[in-house]
């Protein structure tokens, strides 16, 4: 058995064990174990990392509109979109979807947008200020209802 070091489409280096570079290969595409197969080095940080590198760094279809969305919404900045590249280990749907969630939440906990920014963007277009907000897609039936049981940006 040898140990073997290969590089992923998202840029991580993993290290991985087999017996010539095609076992080694199959053992690296049956997932992250942690004891066989683990990163070893995360991606380097890109300061040009947008949304769409993303969506097709991870090969997301055009059907998957939630996780497109989420992306967008969620990941709004490129330090978020580069943490969740070092965060994510198998690249699926499921999973995808999982750590955008947890990073949603994490976001809304410790690091949301504060009043002030807010209510300056809820005064130049409030739709976008409460999807960025509340890291959900809002859209213009969302803002009158909102604006019917007497939602403002106070």
């Amino acid at each position: 058995m040898h140990y073997y070091h290969i590089t992923d489409s998202l840029n991580r280096k993993w290290s991985t064990i087999g017996i010539n570079v095609s076992d080694a290969i199959q053992v690296f595409e049956q997932g992250n174990d942690n004891v066989w197969t683990h990163i070893i080095e995360p991606a380097p940080f890109n300061s040009y990392l947008t949304t769409n590198d993303l969506i097709n760094i991870l090969n997301v279809g055009p059907d998957a509109r939630d996780i497109r969305n989420a992306l967008q919404i969620i990941l709004n900045n490129v330090e978020r979109r580069n943490a969740f590249l070092n965060r994510i280990v198998n690249v699926n749907a499921q999973d995808i979807s999982i750590l955008l969630y947890k990073m949603k939440n994490d976001y809304l906990k410790y690091d949301q947008l504060s009043n002030e920014d807010f209510i300056k963007m809820y005064a130049v277009n409030p739709i976008e200020a409460l999807s960025v907000y509340f890291l959900e897609t809002v859209d213009v039936h969302n803002y009158w209802e909102w604006r019917a049981v007497g939602g403002t940006c106070y």
